[in-house]
């Protein structure tokens, strides 16, 4: 692919030009005293979790027949959708909590981790798929809108929040149809609201 370069006129490669600001990007972190990083959705889009905002296989897998009933073409669409019953919410928020309990780890996480192996690093995300935990430790972590692997009170009547992998798979596994059962639907311990991630 040829790129051109509209701060000099001149035709250069693709290739060159990403090569360039690889270099440039490495020189930059080996330099560094501290690193911070954003990471944000497209870290995620990168390694292939396109389901948020795509009608791809592993959407149509976490919506089963959900897609097709309101007609809805990616998993934020459905998750905000107002038409879904409370059981067909919980039956996709269960399913796409399993997926990132089961996923394969991306890519691009594994790229930064290499890049910033032995580095001073701090990583604020706004992601809740929990991909940067299996890469980097949790101290090292800020999950500013939280993270899909705990579940807190929905009013909220308290604090505590509670990791909820075994209750995601043992709930994932009662779902009937495209619906959770109400009165399977996870409540709070200490004043009966459903709890919420």
């Amino acid at each position: 692919m040829i790129l051109l370069n509209f701060v000099t006129g001149k035709m250069e490669t693709y290739d060159m030009v990403a090569k360039e600001k690889i270099d440039l990007l490495k020189k930059k972190i080996d330099e560094a005293d501290a690193i911070v990083v954003g990471g944000a959705s497209g870290m995620s889009a990168a390694s292939g979790f396109v389901f948020y905002y795509q009608d791809d296989d592993v959407y149509k897998m976490l919506a089963g027949g959900l897609a097709e009933k309101y007609n809805i073409h990616n998993y934020f669409d459905l998750f905000y959708d107002r038409r879904l019953s409370r059981g067909e919410l919980w039956a996709s928020m269960l399913r796409a909590t399993r997926y990132i309990y089961e996923c394969y780890t991306g890519e691009t996480y594994k790229d930064l981790a290499k890049l910033l192996q032995g580095k001073n690093y701090y990583i604020a995300t706004t992601n809740q798929d929990a991909q940067f935990f299996r890469v980097f430790p949790d101290e090292k972590i800020t999950r500013i809108q939280g993270d899909n692997r705990y579940w807190q009170c929905s009013r909220p009547c308290h604090d505590e929040i509670y990791y909820n992998k075994e209750k995601v798979f043992e709930l994932s596994d009662k779902i009937v149809g495209d619906v959770l059962p109400d009165e399977l639907i996870p409540r709070c311990p200490h004043c009966g609201e459903e709890l919420g991630q």
